[in-house]
């Protein structure tokens, strides 16, 4: 479950990918109240490319916060690659 600095993780993937990309890494910060169950939980993630953070309130919301800096990066390149109009 927990890999450390010798671990493997991040080596290339049978075909040729990373298995675990930076651009799908994040930090998280927890604040001091926030329990090992999760059960309540607060703090701030930041995506590891893009460095945009956001704060969260629960464990939930932490998920959300993610998956909303993924979406956010995602659609930035998207725009990034597409050849410019006109």
């Amino acid at each position: 479950m927990v890999n450390g600095p010798g671990s493997e993780s991040g080596h290339d993937a049978p075909e040729g990918g990373v298995q675990l990309p930076y651009a799908r890494a994040f930090v998280v910060q927890f604040t001091a109240g926030t329990d090992a169950r999760l059960e309540h939980a607060a703090g701030r993630v930041e995506h590891m490319q893009s460095g945009r953070g956001m704060q969260f309130t629960s464990a939930a919301d932490l998920l959300a916060c993610m998956v909303r800096l993924l979406a956010h990066y995602e659609s930035d390149q998207v725009r990034r690659d597409r050849p410019p109009e006109g």
